[in-house]
């Protein structure tokens, strides 16, 4: 065959893949904007006043009420949800297009995650929607499969489909949070003072906001600093200090085992206190301004107000190593003793 028929041959076929290319796209546009998943959702989503996450076993994960335009956390004794979140995933649900229809199979939905929500060993996570008057059905989502695509079904049918959306949807209740205690930046800090309840006392400073490390006050008579930074950690601690677990700081908690003051050049006042609860560290928190030595501006005064209404009637489970820092030790910071031969 010559040249000529060829180079025919390549371009028909060319013309005829664009063609299924795009007929495909308009095809999928087409249900996208024709064939809403859930359109009784679309329509009611602003009345919805709860979102209950479920997973295997019908194990509720999460409850999310809304309260005042913000989303709390049922099971974190109403602790603020991660509303962005919250939104996100529901704005995704009520504007779902289905893709194509999937199996109705009963013993096929498990494959693509789908399966009855009753079983032990069901990978979906189920979301239902309050109050009931609504009429809104249960979702299952099952499998991702590409990058924005997944598959679901409503709880009181076997047809499962392909959606045009992948909403986040946590299978972890502390996942659901608002998970930011505090962020503040180690360069505003001065000065910070743990004070253990048997006496013992760390006390380190800075002069000025520029100063490389942190001062150490107290070094006992022969010792030294590990190096120069080791105080610096501490410093730190509280920049983008994110929460593992939280629940009401109650009463009862009793002699916290260490109290940590940060105090701050434009003069806000971060306090701490320290308590192990069942193996894990927790903490409660409170903010001011310190009026003594600094003259804080309103800004300040207006973080400080904010913080504390955030922080006050809850206590926070931190990660290990964070909670390790704030109740630091003298000894911990010093070069190991020599040993006396």
């Amino acid at each position: 065959m010559s040249a000529r028929p060829l180079a025919i041959l390549a371009i028909a076929a060319i013309i005829l893949s664009a063609v299924v290319f795009f007929g495909n796209r308009r095809s999928e546009q087409a249900n996208a904007t024709d064939a809403l998943f859930a359109p009784q959702l679309a329509h009611q989503l602003d009345a919805v006043s709860t979102v209950r996450i479920i997973c295997a076993g019908e194990t509720s994960l999460a409850s999310l009420t809304r309260t005042e335009g913000a989303w709390v956390v049922d099971e974190s004794d109403g602790y603020p949800a991660n509303t962005n979140m919250i939104r996100s995933a529901l704005t995704l649900l009520s504007r779902a297009a289905v893709i194509e229809a999937k199996t109705s199979n009963p013993a096929e939905l498990n494959r693509l995650g789908l399966g009855e929500l009753a079983n032990a060993e069901a990978r979906g996570i189920g979301i239902e929607f309050l109050p009931e008057s609504l009429g809104l059905p249960g979702i299952i989502l099952g499998d991702s499969t590409g990058s924005s695509y997944r598959y679901a079904r409503l709880r009181d049918s076997s047809q499962s489909w392909l959606i045009n959306a992948d909403p986040e949807v946590p299978a972890d209740t502390t996942q659901w949070l608002q998970t930011e205690i505090l962020s503040i930046e180690g360069t505003r800090v001065e000065r910070i003072l743990i004070e253990h309840t048997d006496g013992e006392t760390l006390d380190i400073f800075k002069s000025a906001p520029d100063q490389a490390n942190y001062s150490v006050a107290d070094i006992p008579d022969g010792r030294e600093l590990q190096y120069p930074g080791v105080a610096n950690v501490i410093g730190n601690v509280l920049r983008n200090l994110r929460l593992e677990d939280v629940a009401a700081a109650g009463e009862g908690l009793g002699t916290p085992e260490m109290r940590t003051r940060f105090d701050t050049f434009d003069g806000l006042v971060i306090s701490a206190e320290g308590y192990e609860i069942d193996g894990a560290g927790w903490l409660v928190f409170s903010a001011d301004v310190d009026t003594q030595f600094s003259s804080p501006d309103e800004a300040t005064t207006a973080e400080a107000q904010a913080i504390d209404e955030r922080v006050t009637g809850w206590r926070y489970r931190v990660p290990e190593y964070q909670y390790g820092q704030i109740g630091r030790r003298i000894e911990d910071l010093l070069s190991a003793e020599e040993s006396e031969d």
